[in-house]
């Protein structure tokens, strides 16, 4: 973050050189560890403590009522700027809370009180955590990395990154975490304390209110990896967060075993409105991809998923929708890897776009998961009624081999999976795919109704389309390509 300058009116200070009612830049402005506020080749202005600015004597003209006592600063601007939000804005140092960043001392304390002071924050070094951080109550969070050099070592079961905001039919709150890297030193299955355990689980208690762009969680640049086997942790757990923006996010598990429940993102949108977009991001050895799990009513409201790699992943993405049938759409794009069980998931959402996706089956290590039955590349089923905002889905221009997976035992190995509800119109369109060493190309089951399926592109696949739908229920434009 660039450091403002202080553009000060020169009535303002006791600066005899500078004319009255001139005004003068001072140069950036800093806060130093112990709070006080510098101008270079000036006066210290005063310190900052607690969210307050307490004048120096004489460096500007507030009321006060001693030295040193808490000056009104409502009406004092610089640059048309209030000066206690300028002052807010310069970047401290986790160093400035007391962490040390040498990778051995712990610094656990230091940094639960840097993320609960409010203050923007900047960081460099290593920090090792040793325990849960909580970051409690209603403010904004601008953590930034200098990039490459901000690590957080999860050195025990009980590291953790805890934000919950509490928040009820007001202002929501922006969370802002860029250039971080958290090595995990440490098997993290149930920490004590939040009701769910990941590398950064952010919740939201008063979710349920949409607010405008300011109710976010901007992630940039994140990395969640391990430095042993035997070491892992879920990666991000977002609850209730209304508009989310992950960008850059690597997540690597146990680099040996895959283990069941530990996923890179989780997205719990539960009776809210929220949005979700997912870009650029790379995961591996993890049981989900990007997991959407069940809610019992108003669900996730969209997600956007694009140019992710997962590779291996047991279910690449896994979105679930509401129970209510309210999750209304989802976009999946420039998907690319291999997995164990499906590659994309589908469930219940209104609106399904799957389009350009790049995926793989590829066999179960012996003693992971299950081998799967029916391992599939992408599996969209519609297992309630639909909404009243209708539905429509597109699969279009995606690529799914199953070669590498010939040599594993299954029931069959399928390309697209399509289930309906009780022969309900879908408004799906299955456009042209290349799918290639199946057992079945696209499987159709009873209920599917108002599918319309253009020319496929089939490669050593045993069965093109297997339809078990009642005849006359679903459309085909041309002649299959074989």
């Amino acid at each position: 973050m660039r450091v403002p300058c202080l553009l000060v009116a020169a009535t303002a200070l006791s600066l005899a050189t500078v004319p009255a009612g001139a005004d003068q830049i001072l140069g950036p402005g800093r806060i130093d560890g112990a709070g006080t506020v510098l101008l270079p080749g000036g006066p210290a202005l005063g310190r900052w403590q607690g969210g307050k600015f307490f004048s120096q004597p004489d460096a500007l003209n507030l009321p006060s009522t001693d030295q040193g006592s808490t000056g009104s600063v409502d009406g004092f601007s610089v640059g048309g700027r209030k000066l206690p939000k300028i002052l807010n804005d310069i970047p401290a140092t986790l160093q400035s809370f007391g962490a040390v960043g040498d990778g051995i001392a712990d610094d656990t304390a230091a940094v639960q009180a840097a993320l609960n002071s409010g203050r923007a924050l900047t960081c460099q070094g290593r920090f090792k955590i040793t325990g849960l951080v909580t970051v409690q109550g209603t403010k904004d969070i601008h953590f930034k990395g200098t990039r490459r050099m901000c690590t957080f070592l999860y050195a025990t079961s009980q590291s953790m990154i805890y934000i919950n905001e509490q928040t009820s039919r007001g202002p929501l709150y922006k969370i802002t975490i860029h250039d971080l890297s958290i090595i995990v030193q440490a098997a993290i299955i149930s920490v004590v304390g939040p009701d769910k355990t990941a590398a950064i689980y952010i919740k939201y208690d008063g979710g349920g209110v949409y607010n405008g762009p300011e109710a976010s969680v901007d992630m940039d640049h994140v990395t969640i990896s391990t430095d042993a086997p035997g070491h892992y942790v879920n990666g991000i757990y977002l609850y209730q967060t209304n508009v989310s923006h992950l960008n850059h996010i690597v997540v690597q598990g146990d680099p040996t075993t895959l283990r069941g429940g530990v996923n890179a993102i989780t997205y719990d949108g539960a009776n809210s409105p929220t949005t979700l977009y997912v870009t650029n991001s790379q995961f591996g050895n993890v049981d989900n991809g990007v997991l959407f799990p069940p809610v019992t009513a108003s669900g996730w409201q969209g997600a956007r998923l694009h140019n992710i790699d997962c590779t291996p992943c047991n279910i690449m993405i896994n979105a679930i929708g509401g129970s209510d049938g309210l999750a209304d759409y989802i976009d999946i794009r420039g998907l690319e890897g291999t997995f164990y069980t499906v590659g994309v998931q589908v469930s219940n959402v209104s609106h399904v776009f799957i389009n350009q996706n790049y995926i793989f089956q590829t066999p179960v290590p012996v003693g992971q998961v299950a081998i799967p039955a029916f391992p599939m590349c992408i599996n969209l089923s519609q297992t309630l009624p639909m909404n009243r905002n209708g539905g429509s889905a597109s699969v279009t221009d995606n690529v799914c081999d199953g070669f590498f997976n010939s040599k594993q035992t299954h029931t069959a190995r399928i390309g697209i999976n399509l289930a309906g509800y009780s022969r309900q119109n879908l408004q799906w369109v299955i456009g042209s795919n290349r799918l290639a060493n199946l057992d079945k190309g696209i499987n159709v089951n009873i209920g599917v109704a108002g599918v319309l399926f253009y020319p496929q592109s089939f490669k050593n696949v045993t069965t093109g389309i297997s339809n078990g739908a009642t005849a006359g229920d679903n459309a085909t434009v041309a002649s299959t390509a074989f």
